[in-house]
């Protein structure tokens, strides 16, 4: 039995066991390569993708699939002798952006960045780097500002080691260039970057090689590139991509672990900081196995929504946590698994989430957030057909998952699209808070018929209908006024195929979703 009895906020989900994918699309051909390395979904369900082509030489790859799957561009483009896409974002309702590298006949790997249509016209395309000597810029992030200038973050690597930060036009045009020295020993290169609401530039370097308790700086630069403050602090980020910089209000929040040489990483560090540079907070919140990285970080209202992997002997954990503002946790929970797995945190409001967590498997997650409680709903499972999968968006109604398919003469990238099937419902109700009971489906699995109860404190108008993993409605079995007092209502299935169904119980704004399994 589930007891229900909610006066604000509603979290309601659709749950289903290996749900099928809808439709998928394959680029690439048998006779070359295609690598991605970065991708999203527009609003219209189109997915956008970036990475490289081999074949004879090395190409910078980007593509664009409709939501019908339909093939809208692949786009190759050979400059040099290695070209690779790294970063594609949407910039406006128009154009995308992609970043990457492109190495020149001298050898120097340059910041190449491109501007395109969203029918994949090129609208500029630029580099920068060289500067007359044997250089490796090389790109870790991307963000646009108020005046839609674009930043890119990275590393610069010659006969010393040095952070990168440009600054481009909406045009294109180079604006600045920041190749500036470490601030201490071992500084590698700036790791994320943010733009507030005024265009200044938040960012944090790794570093690498230092037997101090100092190992990451986190700066802050004004609009024209001019440092106005930066600190040190005992972070450091083992993952090569993650979210590791978030901002709310006045406060910058950065996520790590705490470096000691020669020691496991087993802690998820959080430093909190003023927008002026004054320290707020410093935790160290302990895990029983080596953190590998935080996958993604996000703020929600008051809370901080964090997936970080951890690994031990032969076993991997994917943590998911809630930690209040204060870098207390809230809420944690974990999945063991034995390979790898990523997460990834979507479909956020101030008091919900859904985690994506992919690799190996496929599943979704609901999580709510109600005052200073979190609930997790079920998680949906996707059937991936053993594929691994390696990128995940979600774009409602829609799943999109990215793998390869290999063999000793290809490498071609799959896109996946697979019905949601877990909605997060998030309602903030005026009326008087309906409260009732939902017992278990009796018998299930069944064939052909089976029983739903419910027991309703109050009176309400009640609705319970029945639906197919695609969300098609297949039966209404009940829509009236109940009056207070337990109901049962029959749903014989007989004109239907065998399969998994889901039913909705509503009363009032409030819904509570139930798996049905009828055999045949």
């Amino acid at each position: 039995m589930v007891r229900l009895a909610i006066a604000f906020c509603v979290l309601a989900q659709y749950a289903a066991s290996q749900v099928q994918p809808a439709s998928h699309v394959i680029l690439g051909d048998t006779a070359s390569h295609v690598f991605v390395n970065d991708f999203f979904t527009d609003h219209d369900g189109t997915v956008y993708s970036t990475g490289y082509f081999v074949k004879d030489s090395f190409g910078l790859y980007i593509s664009a699939v409709t939501a019908e799957q339909q093939k809208k561009f692949e786009l190759i483009r050979i400059y040099g002798f290695d070209e690779k896409g790294y970063f594609i974002r949407p910039y406006d309702d128009d154009h995308i952006i992609v970043c990457g590298h492109s190495e020149d006949t001298t050898g120097t790997f340059n910041v190449r960045l491109l501007m395109l249509t969203k029918s994949g016209t090129v609208v500029w395309d630029t580099t920068f780097g060289n500067n007359g000597e044997s250089t490796m810029e090389m790109p870790k992030d991307l963000a646009f500002d108020s005046k839609g200038n674009i930043l890119v973050a990275g590393i610069s690597h010659s006969s010393e080691v040095k952070y990168l930060l440009l600054k481009f036009s909406p045009s294109g045009e180079k604006l600045w260039s920041l190749q500036s020295k470490p601030f201490e020993a071992g500084t590698f290169y700036l790791h994320d970057i943010l733009i507030d609401a005024n265009d200044n530039i938040y960012g944090v370097t790794q570093n690498s090689f230092v037997a101090d308790t100092s190992h990451c700086s986190i700066v802050k630069w004004d609009a024209s590139g001019g440092i106005l403050w930066h600190r040190e602090y005992n972070l450091s980020f083992p993952e090569e991509r993650g979210r590791n910089l978030l901002f709310s209000g006045d406060t910058l929040f950065v996520l790590g672990t705490p470096w000691i040489e020669g020691l496991a990483l087993t802690s998820l560090a959080i430093v909190s900081v003023r927008s002026n540079g004054d320290l707020v907070s410093y935790a160290k919140l302990p895990f029983h196995s080596s953190l590998l990285g935080v996958e993604d970080a996000r703020l929600l209202g008051n809370t901080i929504a964090v997936v970080a992997e951890s690994f031990s002997d032969v076993t991997y954990r994917l943590h998911t946590l809630f930690i209040n503002k204060n870098l207390s946790i809230a809420f944690h929970d974990s999945l063991v698994t034995s390979s790898t797995i990523s997460g990834a945190i979507v479909a956020d409001t101030d008091t919900s989430c859904e985690i994506i967590r992919y690799g190996a498997a496929l599943s979704l997650r609901p999580y709510h957030i109600h005052h200073s409680s979190v609930v997790a709903g079920w998680e949906t499972e996707y059937s991936t057909i053993g594929q691994f999968v390696d990128f995940v968006d979600y774009q409602s109604p829609n799943v999109y998952a990215i793998d390869r398919l290999s063999d000793s003469k290809s490498d071609r990238v799959r896109i996946t699209t697979f019905p949601a099937a877990t909605t997060t419902i998030v309602h903030q109700s005026s009326r008087a808070a309906v409260s009732f009971d939902v017992f278990p489906a009796y018998p299930n699995p069944f064939n052909p018929a089976t029983t739903i109860t419910i027991r309703m404190a109050l009176s309400s108008f009640v609705s319970i209908k029945i639906f197919d993993l695609a969300g098609r409605e297949v039966a209404v079995i009940l829509s009236r006024w109940l009056d207070a007092g337990t109901y049962e209502q029959r749903w014989d299935a007989g004109s239907v195929s065998g399969g998994v169904y889901l039913c909705r119980i509503q009363a009032g704004d409030i819904f509570q979703t139930q798996k049905l399994v009828l055999l045949k």
